[in-house]
């Protein structure tokens, strides 16, 4: 998680110039132990710096960036009527994250279609065929710190073509012959991808 525990002990003196001693130990959600300590009843230096006036500075403690992403399954999607591809709905591409820091995600599309973005892919029109979306998810201030998954997207074209066949031809035979030379003309045919 994003969270450690925290130990606060506090005593008391009555006497000396330093009336008091608070030291806070804990555990940074990377495990790491830190702690804290405040003006000593007893020692006027209680962190051992050298210098007994810092004895009221916090401790800073680093809590790493944690990331979480991610991408649903692969799926299959019918192509749009009339098109040979798919427009990708609101959502249709999301993954899911999280963060406790300043985050930035991109995507980049292979295979039928070539894209990338920052973002959500979510919108993108992807063509017939597999398309494999992949998605970064990075610390703004350490883009090494990052995760990537993928999942594809097969588009299909399941809309059969149609075809528009001529007229019949009705021709009579040439004179003194059995046969007649006849030009037929093509058939119309339309499809919502190439044929």
């Amino acid at each position: 998680g994003t969270s450690g525990s925290i130990i606060l002990e506090v005593d008391v003196f009555s006497s000396g110039n330093y009336l008091n001693h608070a030291l806070v130990t804990g555990t940074a959600p990377s495990g790491t132990e830190v702690s804290d300590i405040s003006t000593d009843g007893s020692d006027p230096d209680p962190d051992g710096d050298g210098d007994p006036t810092n004895n009221d500075d916090p401790t800073p403690i680093d809590v790493p960036c944690i990331l979480h992403l991610t991408c649903p399954s692969d799926f299959t999607v019918s192509a749009d009527e009339d098109e040979c591809h798919w427009t990708s709905l609101t959502g249709t591409l999301s993954v899911d994250t999280s963060s406790n820091c300043i985050t930035a995600l991109t995507y980049e599309i292979s295979g039928a279609t070539i894209a990338s973005g920052s973002g959500n892919a979510s919108g993108e029109v992807l063509n017939v065929g597999v398309n494999t979306v992949c998605y970064t998810y990075f610390e703004v201030a350490d883009p090494a710190n990052s995760l990537e998954c993928c999942f594809t997207v097969t588009v299909t074209d399941d809309q059969a073509p149609t075809i528009t066949c001529p007229a019949d031809i009705e021709v009579s035979v040439d004179d003194g012959e059995c046969s007649a030379e006849v030009v037929l003309e093509e058939p119309g045919f339309e499809d919502n991808c190439d044929v």
